[in-house]
């Protein structure tokens, strides 16, 4: 796991790396691969999981990350995991707010879109990073200043950059300026499709619902 401090939130890379020529109990070919993984970098923790590591038969691969490492072994790990994240959703720590962890099948871009709110313009939270990408979702209505355009802006932590996606309604009917109330509902297909449901609400009775769709899927990155 590595951090990359030049980003706001900081955010977290983990990489995973597999080690086909490590058999089960072999101590030596287990240091082996240890020594060859923790060269040239700083590990400050290491978590064995799994019931291979039970018993003694990796007493050197240990004493060797034991070294200047606090090593956790155990698979109640899992459990714990499973604890803490539930605590962090439902109180945020400061370290959950300034940390955003991007692993495997984690949602790795925010996305939103710009608003105006009480006169002042300002961004509207529709996805954070950091998400599982199949529990993220977002429902939200809202009325269009004007035209037939939602553009969506899409923020990738992994790679710094940001875009534009223009969801575009074609065939809404024409109306006056902040007129028509757009239901839309946004989820991902996988960790890097979203798919966009929007549906026209009308303004009331002045101005109908024309119960027209759009769907589309847009590529994050």
């Amino acid at each position: 796991m590595e951090l990359n401090y030049n980003t706001i939130p900081i955010v977290a890379l983990i990489e995973c790396q597999e080690y086909p020529q490590v058999q089960e109990e072999n101590d030596e070919q287990l240091l082996t691969s240890m020594m060859q993984l923790c060269e040239g970098h700083i590990l400050n923790a290491v978590f064995l999981i799994g019931d291979c590591f039970q018993g003694d038969w990796c007493e050197n691969s240990l004493h060797y990350l034991c070294r200047q490492r606090r090593v956790f072994q155990g698979n109640n790990l899992y459990s714990k995991g499973a604890s803490y994240s539930m605590r962090e959703k439902l109180l945020q720590s400061e370290i959950g707010r300034d940390y955003v962890f991007l692993g495997k099948d984690k949602l790795k871009s925010n996305v939103g879109m710009q608003v105006i709110r009480e006169g002042e313009e300002t961004y509207q939270v529709l996805l954070d990073a950091g998400e599982n990408w199949y529990d993220a979702g977002k429902k939200i209505d809202f009325m269009l200043e004007g035209g037939n355009v939602i553009p969506l802006q899409i923020t990738s932590l992994q790679q710094g950059t940001s875009k534009t996606a223009d969801f575009i309604l074609s065939g809404l009917p024409m109306r006056p300026k902040k007129t028509t109330r757009i239901h839309m509902e946004i989820h991902l297909q996988s960790e890097s499709i979203l798919q966009i449901k929007a549906v026209d609400m009308g303004f009331g009775e002045l101005f109908p619902s024309s119960k027209q769709e759009w769907t589309e899927e847009i590529a994050l990155q």
